[in-house]
Formats: C-alpha cells, sequence, structure tokens
C-alpha cells in the first residue's frame, strides 16, 4: 500500500498519546480496545505499546516513566526523545476527548486493513484462489463491527471536579457577543434590522472564518444587500469565506438537517446563521415543548458535529418584549441579545450571557447605499450618539412619552412600568427616554422609586439625530 494514499491522522495520533500521558489510568481504562498497531506512525505505536505495559503493571504513567520505559526498551532516541513526549503532552489541549480522538486511530487503521483486503481479494481474483477469497470475505465482515459506542464513548462526558481545570477556556468569534462554540439568539420586531444585523456579522466575520447563512426568508434581497455591504467596506467577495443557502432547512428532521450537514462539511463553518428559526424548525410547532425541544436538539447536534457557534435569528411574541415560542430555547442559549427600533436607531442589547458579563448595549443605524444607478440597498454602522439640548425639537419616542403624561387621566403621574406598558414600549427603551426628558427638564420624580410627572410642553417633532 502506498504511504501517501493510507487513511491515516497525525493529529489524532498524537492527541491519543498526549491524552494518555496527561490523564493516565483515567483515560487508558476507556481504551481497552484500542492496540498499539491501529498507529499508522510506527513510534506514535511503539509509544502507546510502552504506555500500556505501564498501565498493565498498575505502575504510574506520566512522561517520567514513559521514558524511563522507552529508554529501557532501546527506543527512546528512535521515536523523538524526550522532546518528543513534551511535544505530545504540549499539543494536547484536555484529556476528556482521548475517546473521540482514539475512534479516529482505530477508524483508520481499520480503513487501512480494509485496503490490505480489497487488494488480497484482487489478487485472489486473479490466482482463482476461492478459499483465500472466502477468508478475506470473512474477515472483511468481522471489520465492519465497530466499538461498543455505549459507555465508553459517554464516559468522556464524565468529569471529576480535578479534570474541570484542563477544560479549555471561552473563545469568541467576536468578542462577549459570538463564542467560537456556542448557541446564540438574536430577536426583534419585524422590520427592525435582525437579518440587516445577521448578514453584517456574517460579512465581517467571513473574512477571517467560514461562514455559512441559512436564508430560509427574504433570499431575494441577498443580492443587494451583499453588494451594498461590500461596496460601503470596500471588501471583494473572492476575499470572504461566506456561503448562502437560499432554502428552508428543516432541524427538526434528521434527515434533512444530515442532508444539509453532508452538503456544508467540506466548508467547515465555524460559524452558520438559522435566518429564521420559525421557518427552519418546520413542521413543528414553536409553542410546543417537545417540538422545540426537538429544534434545540438538531440545533446543537449540528453545531457540535462542526465544533462551530451557531446563531439564531428569530422573531418577538405579539406583544413585542419577548421572543415568540417555547421557554425552552431561552434556556439553551449561552448568549441572546434583543433588536427594538427606538426612532432612527437600531438598538442591540444583551439579554442574556453564561459566564461573562453582559457586552454593552450598542446604538445601530441603517445607512443607504445607492449599489448601482438603479438599485440601492442598505448597512448597518455604528450610530453616533448626538447630545440632544433643551432646543432641540423631541424625538418621536420622546413625544409618545411625554404626550402620555400630559394626559389629565395621567395627572398623577405614572411608573416607568405603567408607561412601558400604555406606549407599548420595552422597560429599557422607556427608561432610555425618560432619562432624556428629565435632562431635559421636561419630566421630573419628585421621590425615587415615584411616578414620573410632566413639567413642560414640547416645542416641536423632528427625527432623532444621529
Amino acid at each position: 500500500m502506498n504511504d501517501t494514499l493510507a487513511p491515516h491522522n497525525v493529529e489524532a495520533e498524537e492527541a491519543v498519546l498526549g491524552s494518555a500521558l496527561i490523564g493516565g489510568s483515567h483515560v487508558l481504562d476507556e481504551l481497552t480496545w484500542l492496540k498499539p498497531s491501529d498507529f499508522f506512525i510506527v513510534k506514535n505505536g511503539w509509544i502507546f505499546e510502552a504506555i500500556l505495559n505501564l498501565h498493565r503493571r498498575k505502575e504510574a504513567v506520566d512522561n517520567l516513566t514513559v521514558t524511563d520505559e522507552l529508554r529501557a526498551r532501546g527506543q527512546l532516541e528512535t521515536v523523538g526523545g524526550t522532546a518528543y513526549i513534551a511535544y505530545l503532552m504540549n499539543i494536547t489541549p484536555t484529556y476528556i476527548h482521548a475517546v473521540t480522538y482514539a475512534r479516529i486511530v482505530e477508524s483508520d487503521s481499520r480503513r487501512r486493513r480494509m485496503l490490505s483486503i480489497a487488494s488480497g481479494l484482487a489478487q485472489g481474483a486473479v490466482t482463482g484462489d476461492k478459499e483465500k477469497i472466502k477468508e478475506l470475505v470473512q474477515l472483511a465482515k468481522s471489520m465492519l463491527d465497530t466499538p461498543d459506542d455505549g459507555p465508553e464513548q459517554l464516559r468522556q462526558y464524565l468529569l471529576h471536579v480535578g479534570e474541570l481545570d484542563s477544560l479549555p477556556e471561552v473563545t469568541w468569534l467576536k468578542p462577549g457577543i459570538i463564542p467560537s462554540k456556542g448557541l446564540v439568539m438574536y430577536y426583534g420586531p419585524s422590520g427592525v434590522g435582525k437579518s440587516f444585523l445577521a448578514l453584517d456579522l456574517a460579512h465581517d466575520l467571513a473574512q477571517a472564518v467560514p461562514v455559512v447563512y441559512i436564508a430560509a426568508e427574504g433570499e431575494y434581497g441577498l443580492r443587494l444587500r451583499s453588494q451594498a455591504w461590500r461596496k460601503h467596506h470596500q471588501v471583494d467577495a473572492k476575499d470572504l469565506k461566506l456561503y448562502f443557502f437560499a432554502n428552508i432547512v428543516s432541524l427538526i428532521d434528521d434527515k434533512e438537517r444530515e442532508a444539509f450537514m453532508k452538503v456544508v462539511a467540506p466548508l467547515k463553518p465555524a460559524l452558520i446563521i438559522v435566518d429564521t428559526v420559525a421557518h427552519c424548525m418546520l413542521p413543528g410547532n414553536e409553542n410546543d415543548t417537545r417540538d422545540m425541544g426537538l429544534f434545540v436538539k438538531g440545533t446543537k447536534d449540528m453545531q457540535k458535529a462542526f465544533d462551530c457557534a451557531a446563531l439564531l435569528v428569530h422573531h418577538t411574541n405579539k406583544g413585542g418584549k419577548v421572543e415568540r415560542g417555547n421557554s425552552s430555547l431561552r434556556a439553551a442559549c449561552d448568549v441572546i441579545a434583543r433588536i427594538t427600533g427606538e426612532d432612527e436607531s437600531i438598538i442591540f442589547e444583551c439579554q442574556k450571557t453564561k459566564d461573562v458579563a453582559p457586552f454593552e448595549t450598542r446604538y445601530l443605524r441603517l445607512v443607504k447605499v445607492q449599489v448601482d444607478d438603479q438599485h440601492d440597498s442598505r448597512v448597518v454602522l455604528p450610530s453616533e450618539k448626538v447630545v440632544q439640548t433643551k432646543n432641540d425639537p423631541l424625538t418621536r419616542s420622546q413625544r409618545i412619552v411625554l404626550d402620555l403624561l400630559k394626559m389629565p387621566a395621567n395627572q398623577y403621574g405614572l411608573t416607568r412600568a405603567e408607561i412601558a406598558d400604555q406606549a407599548d414600549m420595552s422597560n429599557g427603551q422607556v427608561g432610555r427616554v425618560l432619562s432624556d426628558l428629565m435632562g431635559l427638564g421636561h419630566v421630573k420624580q419628585e421621590e425615587r422609586r415615584g411616578p414620573y410627572l410632566a413639567v413642560t410642553a414640547d416645542t416641536g417633532v423632528i427625527e432623532k439625530k444621529v
């Protein structure tokens, strides 16, 4: 067999050895089915054999004992000396995935043996040796049985408290906003700019990592939106690792999801954007606990298979304050951001993060970009917050709140929650509006936690400055 064509994975072999050196008996107890002959690189097989010998003798397994064992066997210098043993430990971030690494090594070994059997069958066909052919066919059938994927496979998820220290730290595609491995949700009402924001993120990250965007709705507007982003940011399409899947993918349907994953697997995506949840969980019901559970599981299975992040674009409910559907989706997410509109601004605010501080609220705006003589689109840009003075006209949101407070029925004032309910705004949005109105002298609060009262008349209406 040509060594350059023989199936093998050097990184997986090194990771198995590094895991055994770090984890010792914790790892080796779960790798009883792996053999030194399964390693393609000869020196790696020697090292694993030395490790197994120590384990069978119930001796400690670490860099010192393995080095001493190899020295006694006269193989230390041949494998690369103590430097190679140290290298194996340094390149292995954690041993908790040792079983997964070992499965790769064992699978490649089985494939090499199958190739050898295929070669023997071809030779038997030429010579007409029927007995040899029967023997090889029987051997091939026996090799199709894989090691038990039950308790041994699940062992990697059972950790002693001391093993937690070896887990890798959280890494980010977008610091504080998109973890490199996790489930993220952006939600907001229709027309607020969710897809523009998701597209901006996709284009930005695709300059460095592969991104797959499932455009399950509004796919016909993608061309202009992408052209507008590339024109404004002066980025050529060939410099972007961005791929659009312009159709619906039912992530609760195992066959459809697996077919989609096979299509995008060669891209090795670092981020998959699902736009929107409603379309990609059909024919499921958003409000059904079981259907939403299947959607979450399907999405996480996909995310874990690619070792990537998944971003879900979702709508708000009729009240416009929380996301639509069953609450199990919120519980499953690592990061949640709400997108709302306030006058001409888009407000991007953190609703949930795990293990890190929430990111600061961001103010954005949609800016027109002329794509060509006949077409234009919009791109998302940061919104410059201009200091408003008392001489400036009020914004639309400020006028709504002030008019509400000036109504005769509200002469004794309203709480922030009451204003939010009557004005159909979020509590956070009302808080920002009240803060601005108080700073301008239009609203007062006589005591802490007391009602807000109107104290002046407004002077007109203009669109909010950005």
